[in-house]
């Protein structure tokens, strides 16, 4: 996701839809493998798919393969990428209207030949190659939602943009634990009276504590009355 697989357009087309865009050459396949992208594009799509606009109108794919290399498609695992057709096309609740490739290079061309038997038709149909020529691509897409790195008017694509909000909105809403700590204490032995007596009585009104700084401040809340009862929810936390 923070390199931009995918990265999501913040303005739709003049249809409505959702551009998705994925600069291929960004793939460090040393770092994490096909399936990894295929599994953020799933993620998205079913942050998007909440939307019911995102889920009448469908969706644009825009793939820019510009200084994709040889050595990156031989990574182009060919059982993944069934899985991710047979996924995306026959199991998964979203409608791609276009798919454009741009700069794909030769061995991308006969990648998509080897994979064009397992699309159905409708999807061939909308499989749009431009090339170098992104004036084929304008035709279909607006410029001024696209960014400049795709020849358009927009703002510059920022692939972090999309993935901040993957992850405020993957945040539980939950209210904070109602929890108090009324002293803070090094990871120590400490001698704690139980009654309160006399500092020179060595009797057993004194215990050592020599155990975990959890229980050290359980040890101190007992001694100080500090557990409210429940209906000051009001509670000391000693899970960490």
């Amino acid at each position: 996701l923070r390199d931009g697989f995918p990265s999501v357009l913040k303005s739709r087309d003049r249809r409505g839809r959702k551009v998705l865009v994925f600069f291929a050459s960004n793939w460090d396949y040393t770092q994490y493998s096909l399936l990894t992208v295929y599994r953020s594009m799933l993620l998205t799509l079913e942050k998007l798919l909440e939307s019911k606009e995102n889920q009448s109108n469908g969706f644009v794919v825009i793939v820019d393969w510009t200084n994709f290399t040889l050595k990156q498609s031989a990574h182009l695992n060919p059982k993944i990428l069934k899985m991710m057709i047979e996924g995306l096309q026959d199991s998964f609740p979203v409608r791609f209207k276009q798919i454009h490739f741009i700069g794909q290079p030769w061995f991308v061309e006969a990648s998509l030949a080897v994979i064009k038997p397992f699309l159905n038709s409708k999807t061939r149909d909308r499989i749009k190659l431009h090339g170098s020529n992104l004036s084929t691509l304008h035709e279909m897409i607006a410029r001024d939602i696209l960014p400049p790195e795709l020849g358009g008017e927009g703002p510059n694509l920022n692939p972090l943009t999309w993935y901040h909000v993957l992850l405020e909105s993957s945040q539980i809403n939950a209210p904070p634990p109602h929890y108090c700590i009324t002293q803070t204490i090094p990871y120590s032995s400490i001698v704690i009276s139980t009654k309160g007596g006399n500092n020179n009585d060595n009797s057993d009104d004194e215990m050592i504590v020599k155990t975990s700084k959890a229980q050290q401040y359980k040890a101190i809340a007992k001694c100080n009355n500090l557990i409210n009862d429940s209906a000051n929810n009001t509670l000391l936390n000693f899970s960490e």
